[in-house]
């Protein structure tokens, strides 16, 4: 049975996690993505009308356990043209998730439209439903993968390199209430590194440092899209980079910084 969201409201920043939140690695750690979103919620609230949160950078400080958390936000540098938010996940009293947002104001008409540049997808619509090719993609088809819809035009979970994918959640961020332009695409681009990965899941383990997302336009609601890549060198080092957009097309990037290292099993 789904969850009715990927968290249950508890009151003055409190909430329930459900496994819905749940990485692929397990059902006690939480994905980056549904963290995240749920930040960006909070700084939401605060932000004043006629801008949008333009660049948003979240720093992982400890995996995030599927348990109840809270969350703060505050404003930290007041401005008319830029503004400066940050957002605290904490669990068990303790600090996982610190993600900072600047947001810029909108003057619609002020400069030339010159739009970012990126390989358009196919529509969504014309591309299947995420089917698993193997074993290993249908049992990582639990938790957070099983609570967003997936519709690959080209490569897939279960298949190293680059990738490109239509994206968004089946169940809402918190029950009853549509999740923001915004949070739906920090819902999807922490998969940036997964859905790209230059090695084998089976075999080697990639852990996100952080996340760094530009946004270049207020994206709209819907399906997020996502064109990622992974590089990595012998030392363990690895960054991935990926082109978000919505259905009116490339919206921004995002960078994620990784530690690349065999899996204990397969040393």
């Amino acid at each position: 049975m789904a969850d009715e969201a990927f968290y249950l409201p508890d009151g003055d920043g409190r909430y329930r996690s459900t496994l819905s939140t749940h990485s692929p690695w397990g059902p006690t750690t939480q994905h980056g993505g549904p963290p995240s979103a749920l930040l960006i919620r909070e700084l939401e609230g605060l932000t004043p009308a006629g801008g949008h949160l333009a660049r948003i950078a979240v720093e992982f400080l400890r995996p995030v356990p599927v348990a109840p958390v809270t969350v703060r936000g505050r404003a930290l540098r007041p401005g008319r043209r830029v503004q400066l938010f940050e957002a605290q996940m904490q669990a068990d009293a303790e600090p996982v998730l610190r993600l900072t947002a600047w947001w810029r104001r909108l003057a619609p008409g002020a400069v030339e439209d010159v739009p970012l540049v990126g390989t358009p997808l196919p529509d969504p619509d014309a591309v299947g439903v995420m089917a698993a090719r193997s074993g290993f993609a249908a049992a990582m088809n639990r938790g957070y993968i099983a609570a967003m819809e997936w519709r690959f035009a080209a490569g897939g979970l279960d298949i190293p390199g680059p990738a490109q994918v239509w994206l968004r959640p089946r169940i809402p961020l918190l029950p009853g209430e549509q999740p923001s332009p915004t949070q739906l695409v920090l819902l999807a681009v922490d998969s940036g590194s997964g859905i790209s990965a230059a090695l084998d899941f089976r075999t080697h383990l990639f852990i996100n440092l952080d996340l760094v997302v530009s946004i270049l336009r207020p994206p709209v609601s819907g399906w997020v899209s996502m064109d990622g890549v992974t590089a990595i060198d012998s030392a363990g080092g690895g960054v991935a980079r990926t082109v978000i957009g919505d259905e009116a097309g490339p919206v921004g990037v995002s960078m994620q910084t990784l530690l690349v290292e065999p899996h204990t099993a397969s040393r």
